[in-house]
């Protein structure tokens, strides 16, 4: 079985492996060779695969291999994802776990255990991990939210004493906005996004949500 299993294995030349051949599977990835040993692994890989046009061989033996050791795909990912110890140093490991990180296919991979495709045009859709991504990624907002917020409050915050009519109106939003654009672009992001559907983005190009956008920091802040 043909595989890359280490570090000093993705620096040997790879010229030998061919080159890559229109409408492959990794068509897609074309680009200038990377430096980085982690990905040039995962590029040497890919022209292998696309000469030998065997991926789906490949990886049913691989499969077959896991089942007959007693682990499968959740085990795998679970063991290698720096939850046993004796994993988390291993030089092996850790090349491999470097090179999915690093990897162009994450994020494909990301986005269809988040909504995969149909199969095969029947109109069915596997509700996948879309529910594990959608509760991580809330949680990480809102992470993301709370840490802004606090670079966010000597800016924004407003001793209650000298809070008055006459103190809000001259509060000067525009000079504001570039600052809070800078310290809080996720939070930015998403009133932005709240305040006009994407209809209403293409319809109307003139009006602009920043100051609403500023308000709704300032509210967020004083409550």
């Amino acid at each position: 079985m043909y595989a890359f299993s280490s570090e000093s294995n993705s620096d040997s030349d790879t010229s030998g492996l061919g080159s890559d051949t229109g409408g492959s599977l990794f068509s897609r990835h074309q680009h200038i060779p990377s430096s980085n040993p982690h990905v040039r692994q995962t590029e040497s890989c890919r022209k292998f695969l696309d000469v030998s046009g065997d991926i789906s061989g490949r990886v049913l033996e691989v499969l077959t291999l896991m089942d007959s050791l007693h682990l499968n795909l959740p085990l795998f990912l679970w063991a290698i994802s720096w939850n046993v110890p004796e994993l988390v140093s291993n030089d092996r490991v850790r090349f491999a776990r470097t090179a999915l990180m690093l990897s162009d296919e994450l994020p494909g991979i990301l986005a269809n255990w988040h909504w995969p495709p149909r199969s095969h045009g029947q109109g069915i859709r596997t509700k996948a991990a879309r529910d594990a991504m959608n509760n991580w990624a809330l949680e990480t907002v809102c992470e993301i939210m709370d840490h802004e917020l606090d670079i966010l409050k000597p800016t924004m915050l407003f001793p209650q004493e000298n809070l008055s009519e006459d103190a809000l109106l001259s509060i000067s939003w525009k000079e504001m906005i570039p600052e809070v654009k800078s310290q809080a672009l996720t939070m930015w992001k998403l009133f932005h996004h709240a305040l006009r559907t994407p209809k209403q983005r293409l319809k109307n190009k003139l009006t602009n949500p920043d100051p609403v956008s500023v308000l709704c920091f300032v509210s967020d802040i004083m409550v």
